[in-house]
Order: structure tokens, then C-alpha cells, then sequence
């Protein structure tokens, strides 16, 4: 009887703190807070975005005509997808107001989306060490992310900011 009450008791424990801890994981669907207004700036529809996207195919496919070797052309993505927690922790950075997308390629050759944390004066996160920032805690080094998923090949299949149309 008395071992039932104890786990009881350590039940009820770990429930109000569980419930009291803000570590874990949110639900994905919630909205993250932001500024409406400085957002509206930088919001365009989705059919200017449609234009942009299948100029840039269009121009792309131009120039690829023109030369003789279309390898470096033909490397640019489309399109590169980063995870929303990647994201969260490169504007977690202290002073962190935005994100600047580089260009940038290795040494196998296909150009990569490198993006860095932007200050409020504009100026790229970068810190002094070069090491990679530990997620644990909020560090002086500043991080990048690197390493999205490319399209082509993984593409939105049915985007129309991804087709030909």
C-alpha cells in the first residue's frame, strides 16, 4: 500500500513538472510571434514570386544555350529547403534581425545557399572562433546554415513556383 502511494506521489511529480517545464517540443502548427508590419515590407503575392521563379528558369535555360559547357550554369539550384528549426536557431542569435542568403560552392563543385544572421546595422553574424555554435546556449560565435536540400532533386512537385507553366 505504501509503495502504491509513493508511486503515486512520483507520478503527480513528474505531471506538474512536465507541465510546468517549457523545454518541450511545440507543436509545429503554432505561429511563431513577429512584427506584422515589418514583415508587410518584404511580403510579395505568390504571383510575383510565380514571375521571379520562372524568369530566373527561363534566363537559366538562355544562357545554358550560349555556352559550350553548361556545368557551372546548370549548378545553380532552383531552389534549396531548410528546416524550420535550422531557421529558428539562426535568428536565436543574440542581436540576430534577419537573414542574408550568399552563394556559395564546395569543392565537389554544385552551388550551395549559405545563409547568416544579420545584425541591426546589417552586418553578418559571423563571430570570431569559427566553430560551430552549440545549440545549448546563445554563444558569442555566430553560425550559418549551409546544407539544404537542394531542388532539383528534391523539388516541390506540384509548386507553382516550380514548373513550367
Amino acid at each position: 500500500m505504501r509503495s502504491l502511494k509513493i508511486f503515486t506521489l512520483a507520478c503527480l511529480a513528474i505531471c506538474i513538472v512536465m507541465s510546468l517545464c517549457k523545454c518541450h517540443s511545440k507543436n509545429p502548427s503554432d505561429h511563431i510571434p513577429y512584427n506584422k508590419d515589418s514583415a508587410q515590407v518584404h511580403i510579395i503575392p505568390i504571383d510575383t514570386a510565380i514571375k521571379l521563379t520562372s524568369t530566373f528558369r527561363l534566363i537559366q535555360m538562355q544562357m545554358a544555350r550560349k555556352l559550350h559547357d553548361t556545368a557551372y550554369i546548370v549548378s545553380f539550384p532552383l531552389a534549396e529547403k531548410f528546416n524550420r528549426d535550422a531557421i529558428i536557431a539562426l535568428l536565436d542569435q543574440k542581436g540576430a534581425r534577419g537573414v542574408r542568403i550568399y552563394l556559395g560552392e564546395d569543392k565537389s563543385g554544385p552551388v550551395k545557399m549559405v545563409l547568416v544572421a544579420v545584425d541591426s546595422l546589417n552586418n553578418d553574424i559571423t563571430g570570431r572562433s569559427g566553430k560551430v555554435m552549440k545549440f545549448t546556449s546563445n554563444t558569442q560565435d555566430g553560425v550559418a546554415l549551409e546544407a539544404g536540400q537542394r531542388c532539383p532533386t528534391l523539388c516541390s512537385v506540384n509548386s507553382v513556383l516550380n514548373n513550367n507553366q
